[in-house]
């Protein structure tokens, strides 16, 4: 292993072939730079992180190269091109005259942009070429975007402008419309990644297996960079990209552990769930098993709905199968959704984890019924109370009413008509 370069400057693409993913792109470009007329603004839009500037840099080395093959490309042997391969790799501009970067997102990078207006209108000599890769153009003010505009209305010969940018719907469309090569570059895929990292690892004496190199691809968000720099980390710390090394360097916990919470977690086996919860604790931070976790829960929803996705062995793919195959939606939709909570959670994620744990998988629509189910019973109770009560009520009514008949009659025989109609007021009649 070379102890001057990390593999991220190392192996680093310096050859438009080599360039890793995105072969679309790529022959849209090979059949751009066969035409007479070669397009002089050009603009590269994707994810942070997915070889934006890597391809512009990539773009310069085509466009400067003093002895191209239509066919191969750039080749690689001219100064030129050597100058431009150490500045591919070392980052080091000094000796490429021709070719600079600007960082618009970076407040220098927008001072120096004075520097670009006046570059750029300094004709060339000959058949060279100047390159200017404007990077996070989208942050560039409203202002700013319009003198751009007047450059890229008719740019001075021999001239390329890349625009680099993760947001081209904050660009002017008229200044998008300007481009005359608008390319969408997408992050490589794990297989296409995991390539390169196979090719590192037998370059440079590194064990590997097929799990570890796709761990490392996926943990970097399948960002060729970040992905190298991982994989450097692997083979100082143990000469080893095996899976069993490579989670143990990035402290995260296995899929089988995964796997148990998740079974812990349908079957509602709240004391193995907070069992495992408790190991994490001392394997990994809650955040990252987080991470995890959703990586987890991703993979799985996919194979559940018959997505293939990569990096899943047929094995792997048959226990994502058995674990997520029976949940229905009502299940898939609380898990994401809890999921989502706890990410967003800025108390105490561990205590998120434990109530997960005590609720499982409970959908709204269960907790619905059983809601239903309660307020059904106790109208039932209710309406049982209410109908003894009034049952009760019209006992003691019908008692009442006995006992007045009953004390009504005892009076009758014990008094005389004529006290009778006394009590009523019968004397006063009688007068």
């Amino acid at each position: 292993m070379s102890e001057d370069l990390s593999f991220a400057r190392k192996y680093r693409p310096n050859t438009m072939m080599g360039y890793v993913g995105n072969k679309e792109v790529k022959e849209k470009i090979i059949t751009a730079l066969e035409k007479d007329s070669r397009p002089q603004v050009i603009m590269l839009w994707g994810d942070s992180g997915c070889g934006k500037t890597t391809l512009a840099r990539l773009l310069a080395k085509e466009y400067s190269c003093t002895n191209r093959d239509p066919l191969k490309g750039a080749c690689g042997v001219c100064p030129t091109c050597k100058s431009i391969d150490e500045y591919i790799t070392t980052g080091n501009l000094d000796n490429t005259i021709n070719i600079m970067e600007f960082n618009v997102a970076d407040q220098s990078g927008k001072n120096d942009l004075d520097e670009f207006f006046t570059q750029i209108s300094i004709p060339v000599f000959g058949d060279e070429w100047k390159v200017f890769i404007l990077d996070e153009v989208q942050s560039a003010s409203i202002g700013l975007q319009n003198r751009l505009l007047k450059i890229t209305e008719e740019p001075p010969e021999h001239v390329l402008i890349c625009f680099c940018t993760t947001n081209p719907e904050k660009i002017l469309d008229t200044l998008k419309n300007r481009c005359q090569l608008s390319l969408h570059i997408k992050k490589p895929t794990t297989k296409e990644l995991s390539g390169l990292l196979k090719y590192v690892c037998e370059q440079e004496g590194v064990k590997y297996n097929k799990q570890g190199l796709d761990f490392i691809a996926n943990r970097a968000d399948r960002t060729i960079r970040t992905s190298l720099q991982y994989l450097n980390d692997c083979a100082t710390q143990k000469n080893s990209a095996l899976y069993e090394d490579v989670i143990q360097i990035f402290e995260t916990v296995s899929e089988d552990v995964l796997r148990k919470i998740f079974v812990c977690l349908k079957k509602r086996d709240t004391l193995g769930f907070v069992s495992l919860i408790n190991d994490i604790k001392s394997i990994t931070t809650f955040e990252e098993f987080m991470n995890e976790l959703k990586g987890f829960v991703v993979r799985g929803i996919y194979v559940r709905n018959g997505v293939l996705q990569e990096g899943i062995s047929p094995d792997e793919y048959k226990t994502y199968a058995q674990l997520f195959g029976d949940l229905t939606e009502e299940q898939v939709l609380t898990l994401l959704n809890k999921i989502i909570q706890i990410g967003k959670s800025k108390s105490d994620i561990e205590i998120e984890l434990l109530t997960l744990g005590y609720s499982g998988l409970i959908t709204s629509n269960i907790l619905q019924q059983k809601v239903e189910v309660n307020t059904e019973d106790k109208a039932k109770e209710l309406q049982a109370e209410v109908t003894h009560a009034n049952a009760e009520f019209d006992k003691q009514i019908k008692k009442s009413d006995e006992q007045g008949i009953e004390n009504a009659s005892k009076l009758a025989k014990a008094m005389s008509l004529e006290d009778i109609l006394g009590t009523f007021g019968g004397k006063e009649i009688n007068k």
